[in-house]
């Protein structure tokens, strides 16, 4: 049928498709999320402990990685910080901003970072009597009406018309804190008495894991319930200054800028837990509900605006600034292409990075997003307090550790911490958990202590042995199924690797030595096919893997690469050795030059690897008696 008017029914046809286009996109389900950081607590000024550093951060990050990386619009994203996250603030925001604007099939998420605390269970549905709670920066120090109990909060949510809503708590609801080492690490529970419980709940049934208990479609907690969760002033890491952050957020922001569309959140969880274990944080993070789902999907075929290794750029007063910085990984000395143009970082900071200058008019100087094509991996000296061990002992070790390695500092700025032990010392975390425990007594002492701190500077270095935008996978675990073993366990490993190449597979002990588990004398060749899943040792290797060493967290690190490593091969292939003290140093050089031959960018290398190429994973065991 001919449509009459001539232009004016023209007009009105387009008005009328605009109209129904604009209808369309309002029906296509859409990204909220309300996310919050408290540093700030306005009633515990001058309580140590009261205030934190690293949960603005943490918010912060998540806003980015959300807008910038998922596709979450700036304007689906409330972002409450200090005095803006009051108890009133956050209600309104979940159950007025949140309710009112989500419609069903939208996603929505909930981010929380700060302190977490407990008061009396009013309602019998706890097994232990108490309540878990969030502290708005309104909460009292001596009473918990402003806390947010666990009950409560499912209320609020529960008015948010959509049945995928997802939870993010990085606080900790043990009640009385355990006073980290340093100042640098600080626990998020609030300085203030636990309360005592009044009684547990009757029957024979257990809650369902989580704070909320099944009430939305997936909740992650940043460690167990009887944990503390750190809020954490990490390293610097290659020429960045020192940050702040919640030791789990900030991995789980890492590995959020790396994932890919599809990638389930139980994998994206899984990739944050190994990389906080890899730095030796104790606290163990949580995830329950339909952690197979990918991420923040909200309808088919969706892909996100930036791949992994991609960050957005622009340029000002004469120099291209990166919108990343150590939350994304971000090193001095990295390169980015812009176009056709190679840049390499000069400059990082917590607000982002800043990288050598295009020529304005340039290939690629106007594109909005860089691409990263190498990166320095990050190798800051570890920090040392000796603490109060004998003065010989400190004045040896100050003499003898190498400065690339260690510098001593005082204890609010330590990594690790010596401190006196009966017939020794004792090396130790900034939560206060064993590295080492060494016998002896003034030059001996020192040697052996100072032969224990190589070895975990060692396992530092493989540790930060990660690329940050790999062009294929490489997963590697247990063939057992667990992570956890009795000392003299038998053990396997199964690596899969979406690229053939051939394997190394590195050990990072729980005292610290590293060791290369594969290849080795007995097999040789490390070769390994595409979509081929390796089982290490299988029943026709001539050799056999038992879990050794002291109690604690270790780490096996499998990298994938076009060519065989030179690397030295162990006289006894067991989890944890004595002889492989040095082969951090000789591993990363191995693969410098193993990569460096494939390197076909414009700009010199330098300390940086390319990322194409080659491949690591990385699974964390736990040694116990």
């Amino acid at each position: 049928m001919r449509a009459r008017g001539g232009v004016g029914a023209a007009l009105l046809a387009a008005t009328a498709l605009l109209a129904s286009a604009s209808a369309a996109a309002a029906q296509q389900p859409q990204r909220w999320a309300v996310v919050v950081g408290i540093n700030d607590y306005a009633n515990f000024e001058g309580v140590e402990g009261g205030d934190l550093r690293g949960a603005v951060n943490d918010a912060r990050s998540m806003a980015d990685v959300l807008m910038a990386r998922w596709g979450f619009p700036a304007g689906n994203v409330r972002l409450l910080l200090d005095a803006e996250a009051t108890r009133a603030g956050i209600e309104e925001a979940l159950t007025g901003w949140l309710a009112s604007r989500v419609k069903p099939g939208d996603q929505a998420l909930f981010f929380y970072a700060g302190h977490g605390s407990q008061t009396i269970d009013m309602e019998g549905d706890e097994e232990d009597g108490l309540d878990e709670t969030l502290a708005p920066q309104d909460v009292l120090a001596t009473s918990s009406d402003n806390d947010i109990t666990d009950d409560q909060l499912r209320g609020w949510l529960e008015r948010i018309p959509t049945d995928q809503i997802v939870v993010v708590f990085d606080a900790c609801h043990s009640g009385t804190a355990t006073r980290a080492l340093s100042t640098r690490m600080r626990p998020r529970s609030l300085p203030r008495e636990a309360p005592r419980a009044v009684g547990t709940r009757g029957g024979g049934t257990s809650p369902e894991p989580g704070l909320l208990r099944g009430s939305v479609a997936l909740e992650i907690a940043a460690a167990a319930p009887d944990q503390v969760a750190m809020d954490a002033l990490f390293a610097p890491r290659g020429g960045t200054t020192p940050y702040a952050g919640g030791a789990f957020t900030t991995h789980l922001v890492r590995q959020l800028w790396r994932a890919e569309a599809g990638t389930a959140y139980q994998d994206v969880f899984r990739a944050a837990f190994e990389g906080m274990k890899a730095e030796r944080f104790a606290q163990d993070p949580q995830i329950s509900g339909s952690a197979a789902q990918p991420l923040f999907a909200v309808g088919p075929g969706e892909v996100t605006p930036l791949k992994t290794g991609e960050v957005a750029a622009g340029q000002a007063a004469g120099k291209l600034v990166l919108r990343a910085g150590p939350a994304q990984g971000v090193t001095v000395g990295s390169l980015y292409a812009l176009g056709d143009e190679l840049v390499r970082v000069e400059e990082v900071s917590e607000a982002g990075a800043v990288a050598a200058s295009v020529a304005p008019g340039a290939p690629g100087a106007s594109r909005a997003v860089a691409r990263l094509s190498a990166y320095v991996p990050a190798a800051p000296p570890l920090r040392l307090a000796v603490g109060d061990v004998e003065r010989v002992v400190a004045d040896r070790l100050r003499a003898g550790l190498a400065p690339e390695q260690y510098e001593v500092v005082d204890d609010d700025q330590a990594d690790l911490f010596l401190r006196r032990a009966e017939g020794g010392a004792r090396v130790l975390t900034a939560e206060g958990s064993a590295r080492a425990t060494v016998a002896g007594e003034g030059g001996a002492l020192a040697d052996a202590l100072a032969a224990a701190l190589r070895q975990e500077w060692a396992a530092q270095r493989i540790a930060a042995l990660e690329n940050p935008a790999p062009a294929f996978s490489v997963d590697v675990s247990f063939v057992q199924g667990v992570q956890e073993f009795l000392q003299r366990d038998p053990i396997a490993l199964r690596v899969r690797s979406e690229r053939s190449g051939h394997l190394t597979l590195l050990d990072l002990g729980t005292d610290g030595t590293v060791t290369v588990l594969y290849p080795n004398r007995f097999v040789p060749e490390g070769r390994i096919e595409a979509g081929v899943p390796l089982e290490i040792p299988t029943a026709a290797m001539p050799f056999r893997l038992r879990a050794s060493g002291p109690e604690g967290w270790g780490m096996v690190r499998a990298v994938v690469t076009p060519g065989p490593l030179a690397l030295p091969a162990t006289d006894e292939p067991l989890l944890s050795q004595k002889d492989g003290v040095v082969l951090a140093d000789v591993a990363v050089r191995a693969l410098h030059r193993a990569l460096s031959d494939l390197w076909t960018g414009s700009a010199p290398l330098g300390d940086a690897l390319p990322v194409e190429g080659w491949s690591t994973g990385i699974v964390n065991y736990r040694i116990v008696r």
